[in-house]
């Protein structure tokens, strides 16, 4: 009352009722100079110290509408665009009290129960942002930072969770998956840390970790993915890189099992598999490394040992027999020496003769044509003859009985007479010499005479 003039009120106050003096604002809200009423700050903002504006709250603070102070946004939380409150960090964020905005926690770990912060994944698991720690698929592992999942490197494995990849032992490799290790198949092998197994060459097969492979023993073989080395059959052993069987050649033989073939000795064959030797037959021969037994040929025979032929002595025969054979009497063999031929008449040959004879003379051979006999007396044969004949009257066999001697004048022989003989005085040998006939009337002839002769006149016989 008895102003001169109005007055504008200071910030923070605005006129009374009767507008005689100014009035602060109440708390909470302001007033800039001239206002006529106290206004509420907005969401985000409280009075200044002099109420006179609004000022905004800090980095990490809220305050309602009308709110006289600003508080801080608690743990695990952030304030809302307006800043008239606080709202909670997503799942994958947190916050420590005061703080402007939610944050991501850094790689290899994640925000803690309340959100007030960050936890490393324990060993392996990893986290890139997510709310929780994860575990790595099989066949991978947390990097170095646990930010993601690495794969394992060729020849390694890792089940889910694994911190490090690991190797598989000798004779195994990683499963399709990485997740484990499956075992390498019979005949193939891998070393420790290998991706894929490998199969083992012909002539070797995996050690029993199935690490690497060994050759087969001496007599085995295997072909490429064999478990193991086997025998070959019989008859045939192993090739030089012990990689298939191969048959023995013509010849030998092996037994099951054996690593080189043997040739047979001589006289003896391979079976017909080739697991032994036969010895020929007894007729038959094979020299060392035969296929098959032979025949001799003509005139010879199988040595005691079948190994070769060897020719048949002079006299004996032979013709696919086991020996050489004599040839019986009265024959020889011919001239290849395979069987035998009779002699020619008046001819002989004992038991093993290499040619036939003639008797000599005086003699033909014996019933058996095996050697001669002599003619009985009074006959003869001449050398060659088949028979003893008889001499011709007037004829005596000579002194070879080879042939016949006629009488000498004055004797005479009967035929088969042994020797010629005197007629008796008075007769003589007749023309033939084979008789003694009488002298005539009137004759006379001493004994032994060759003529009867006449009595001279005044005489008588």
């Amino acid at each position: 009352s008895g102003a001169q003039q109005c007055s504008t009120c200071d910030g923070g106050s605005v006129p009374g009722n009767t507008s005689g003096s100014c009035v602060k604002c109440t708390q909470g809200r302001y007033a800039s100079p001239g206002d006529i009423a106290c206004s509420i700050c907005p969401a985000g903002s409280i009075p200044a110290a002099q109420n006179n504006s609004c000022v905004a709250c800090g980095s990490g603070e809220y305050a309602g509408a009308g709110a006289s102070q600003c508080f801080a946004c608690p743990a695990g939380s952030e304030p809302t665009g307006n800043k008239s409150t606080c709202q909670a960090c997503s799942a994958a964020k947190y916050a420590t009290a005061g703080s402007a905005q939610c944050a991501t926690c850094s790689a290899g770990s994640v925000p803690n129960g309340d959100q007030s912060g960050c936890v490393s994944c324990l060993q392996g698991k990893y986290a890139s942002g997510g709310p929780d720690c994860l575990t790595c698929s099989p066949g991978s592992v947390p990097s170095a930072e646990q930010s993601g999942c690495v794969l394992c490197q060729p020849g390694q494995y890792a089940v889910a969770g694994a911190t490090v990849c690991s190797p598989c032992s000798n004779g195994s490799v990683p499963s399709a998956n990485l997740s484990g290790c499956t075992t390498c198949s019979p005949g193939r092998f891998a070393m420790s840390g290998w991706a894929q197994c490998s199969t083992c060459s012909g002539g070797t097969v995996p050690t029993p970790d199935g690490s690497r492979c060994i050759q087969c023993e001496h007599g085995k073989h295997s072909v490429p993915g064999d478990a193991a080395c086997s025998i070959c059959p019989v008859g045939s052993i192993p090739s030089s890189q012990n990689n298939s069987c191969i048959a023995c050649g013509p010849g030998a033989y092996a037994a099951t099992g054996a690593s080189q073939c043997s040739t047979c000795a001589g006289g003896t064959v391979p079976t017909s598999n080739r697991s032994a030797c036969q010895a020929c037959e007894a007729a038959r021969y094979a020299a060392p490394g035969s296929s098959q037994c032979l025949t001799c040929s003509a005139g010879s025979a199988p040595h005691s040992n079948r190994s070769v032929c060897i020719p048949c002595l002079a006299g004996r025969f032979a013709s696919g027999d086991p020996e050489c054979l004599p040839c019986p009497n009265g024959s020889v063999p011919n001239a290849i020496q395979s069987r035998c031929l009779l002699c020619q008449v008046g001819e002989y040959a004992s038991a093993g003769s290499a040619a036939c004879s003639v008797c000599a003379s005086g003699h033909v051979p014996n019933s058996h044509l095996s050697g001669c006999t002599s003619c009985p007396a009074g006959k003869f044969a001449a050398s060659g003859a088949q028979q003893c004949s008889t001499c011709d009257g007037g004829s005596v066999p000579g002194n070879t009985s080879g042939s016949c001697v006629k009488c000498a004048p004055g004797r005479y022989a009967s035929p088969g007479d042994t020797a010629c003989l005197l007629c008796r005085a008075g007769s003589i040998p007749s023309a033939q010499n084979n008789s003694c006939i009488a002298c005539g009337s009137g004759e006379y002839a001493g004994a032994g005479a060759s003529q009867c002769f006449a009595c001279p006149a005044g005489s008588e016989p």
